[in-house]
């Protein structure tokens, strides 16, 4: 099971899925339901039953959610 207090150059670069949402500070339910809204990558699959996140992939998309907000608000506020 993931644990939370991880040093961030402690995270291993491929992730399952508990590893991922503790990676994203989520539980694994809430980060399986943004990874069907296409909020975060979908994982790939290994083999039959393990499927994995790249860090890399989590890290842009979380970038990703910081850099659109600012944009979309900017772009309200100038009109």
């Amino acid at each position: 099971m993931a644990t939370r207090n991880r040093i961030p150059d402690q995270w291993p670069r491929l992730m399952g899925v508990d590893v991922a949402a503790a990676y994203c500070d989520l539980s694994p339910g809430s980060f399986r339901h943004l990874v069907k809204s296409g909020t975060f990558p979908e994982g790939e699959r290994i083999t039959a039953k393990r499927v994995v996140w790249l860090r890399d992939q989590l890290d842009e998309a979380i970038t990703g959610l910081f850099d659109d907000g600012a944009a979309n608000e900017w772009e309200s506020r100038l009109g």
